[in-house]
C-alpha cells in the first residue's frame, strides 16, 4: 500500500512467488502451481471478469463511491497504477468485491487479473487457501473447512531504535458460513448455506486499509456501505471494528435456521 509505482506488476505471472514472504511458513511454489491447476474450475475469463471497487473517504460528504475496474485497466501496470492512484487520492479504504453469478459457479475474475491485482496489492499467499474454497462445484465440497490467517507487517525502521508498536501494520483473512433464504420452490428446505471470504491489510503509515471480499451477500455489502461513513477515523482500532460488524451480519440468520431444523426434526 502507499505509493503504487507501475513496476508493482513485476512478475505477476508467478504470483505469489514474486512476493517477499518467508519460505519457512509459505511454500510459494506450491501456491503458484495450485492456482494454475485450479484456475479453470475457479476463475472466469478476462471478458467475463467483473471486479468492483468501493472507496471510502472519511472526510467527504459522499463518503461511499463505487467503480468498476475493467480488463482493459489491467492490460498494463501503468494504466492500473493510474486508476489506483486516483482511488488512493480519494480514499482511506479500498474495498474489492469478487463475486460469482451463482454460489457454485466461477468467480468473476480471471487468473491474469487475479494475479495482477494480488501482486499489486501484495496479498498474502495464504488468502489463496480461502479463494480455492469457491468456484464451480457439483455438490458440497469442504463445507466444514474453516481457514484463518494473520500476519504482522513490520515497516522499515526510521531510527536505530526500530519501529514502535504503533508503526506496525497487519493483514488477516478468514472464511465464514452464513445462511439465507433462497426463495426457490425447490428444495422444500427454504434455507441455503453459503460462504464468504474476507481479507484485510492495514498500513499504519498511510492509514489505509485494503479489503477484499469473496462472494459477500447483498446484506453484507449494504451493511458495509452504512458502516464506513460513520467510522470515527482510519486508525487501526476503527478499522478492526469492521470485523465485528461482518461477523454479526453473517451470523444473524443462524438462529432462525436452527429453529427451522428443530421444528423439522420434531415433526418427523
Amino acid at each position: 500500500m502507499g505509493d503504487y509505482p507501475p513496476e508493482t506488476f513485476t512478475g505477476w505471472e508467478h504470483y505469489p512467488a514474486n512476493l517477499d514472504v518467508s519460505s519457512i511458513y509459505t511454500d510459494v511454489k506450491r501456491y503458484n502451481t495450485r492456482l494454475s491447476q485450479d484456475a479453470e474450475r475457479l476463475l472466469a475469463s478476462n471478458k467475463e471478469s467483473r471486479v468492483e471497487v468501493a472507496i471510502y473517504d472519511p472526510g467527504a460528504r459522499k463518503a461511499w463511491r463505487k467503480m468498476s475496474v475493467t480488463h482493459e485497466q489491467f492490460e498494463d501496470a501503468e494504466k492500473f497504477a493510474t486508476c489506483m492512484t486516483r482511488i488512493n487520492s480519494l480514499a482511506a479504504n479500498r474495498v474489492i468485491y469478487i463475486v460469482s453469478d451463482f454460489s457454485w459457479s466461477q468467480l468473476l475474475i480471471s487468473e491474469e487479473i487475479l494475479r495482477k491485482l494480488f501482486t499489486y496489492m501484495c496479498v498474502h499467499p495464504h488468502f489463496l487457501d480461502i479463494i480455492h474454497l469457491f468456484g464451480e462445484k457439483l455438490g458440497p465440497v469442504e463445507e466444514s473447512l474453516s481457514i484463518y490467517f494473520d500476519n504482522m507487517i513490520s515497516p522499515k525502521p526510521s531510527t536505530s531504535l526500530g519501529p514502535t508498536v504503533q508503526e506496525f501494520g497487519y493483514e488477516l483473512g478468514y472464511n465464514m458460513k452464513y445462511v439465507e433464504q433462497h426463495g426457490r420452490p425447490f428444495p422444500k428446505d427454504p434455507w441455503s448455506i453459503r460462504e464468504t471470504g474476507v481479507c484485510q491489510k492495514f498500513n499504519p503509515s498511510s492509514m489505509q486499509s485494503d479489503w477484499i471480499f469473496i462472494q459477500p451477500s447483498e446484506k453484507l455489502k449494504e451493511r458495509l456501505a452504512t458502516i464506513y461513513p460513520h467510522l470515527s477515523g482510519a486508525a487501526a482500532g476503527s478499522q478492526f471494528q469492521i470485523h465485528v460488524a461482518i461477523l454479526s451480519t453473517v451470523s444473524e440468520n443462524w438462529r432462525f435456521y436452527i429453529n427451522y431444523l428443530e421444528e423439522y426434526f420434531l415433526n418427523l
